[in-house]
């Protein structure tokens, strides 16, 4: 592939030739360590909002259908005055998770047979998270808010969707956050390999040059982690040491490429 003659290379160029042409790491590595900093920011937040918005995709789906589901079973209720009313027959349970009585001839111990549920009773709601914790939360403190099973049920699209992009937002801090971190800690390690291996076969690289090259290095290896294996309905094993070793092989032979270079 054609050498880099330009020093304004975009992201995407970058991306690119870090996996398919090792004759680029030559320009990278004589860059600014903070090029190679900011093109890894890129890199993480690519990968941290193509993985939350599949998340969040799938959270939206599963969400609307589970919210579905309650609210066919659920029968007509209306919360007024900081009490919930229920019609039917009760104790009315819900997924075997949620129970729902009104009629104040149900208390919290009902849950005790339950590692985990719910109980919506007249006055409050209480929420079973584990065997051990049990939380009381007393409908007192929200007796200006009135709505109905419809109400519910037209609201349902909209949390959803303040939900979902919660997701992607939270999603996209946290990952790019995350991949970036990760990754600068994987390159100094895979680096002080690569000074080794400078040492070893007489490169005479310097750390901070091996150090720019491991960070283009780990591109393939990201993609593959994060957007490829992360789907599969698979499980590859010692698939943490693949990751190093090809990023390993692109540290090698960018290396290589490089002392050929300066040996000119």
């Amino acid at each position: 592939m054609d050498e880099i003659k330009s020093h304004k290379v975009s992201f995407f160029e970058r991306f690119k030739r870090s996996i398919v042409d090792i004759r680029s790491y030559n320009f990278f590595v004589k860059e600014s360590l903070g090029k190679g900093i900011l093109y890894l920011f890129l890199l993480s937040l690519m990968v941290a909002f193509i993985t939350s918005s599949v998340m969040s995709y799938k959270f939206k789906n599963s969400f609307e259908d589970e919210a579905r589901g309650i609210m066919i079973q659920m029968p007509d209720f209306e919360f007024k005055n900081g009490e919930m009313n229920v019609e039917g027959d009760m104790p009315l349970r819900i997924d075997d998770y949620i129970i729902v009585d009104t009629t104040g001839n149900t208390d919290a111990s009902v849950l005790d047979s339950y590692n985990e549920g719910i109980l919506i009773l007249k006055d409050k709601a209480v929420v079973k998270k584990n065997v051990v914790e049990k939380r009381e939360f007393d409908f007192s403190s929200i007796n200006d808010v009135e709505f109905n099973k419809q109400d519910v049920a037209k609201y349902i699209p909209k949390i959803n969707n303040w939900i979902s992009i919660f997701i992607v937002l939270f999603g996209m801090i946290f990952g790019t956050l995350w991949i970036m971190l990760s990754t600068m800690i994987n390159a100094l390690i895979l680096g002080i390999a690569g000074i080794i291996i400078s040492k070893v076969q007489k490169m005479d690289i310097e750390f901070g040059y091996i150090y720019k090259i491991c960070i283009y290095a780990f591109t393939l290896s990201i993609v593959v982690d994060k957007l490829i294996i992360g789907y599969m309905p698979i499980y590859i094993p010692y698939f943490n040491i693949v990751y190093y070793i090809v990023a390993g092989i692109y540290m090698y032979n960018a290396m290589d490429s490089y002392r050929r270079e300066i040996q000119q």
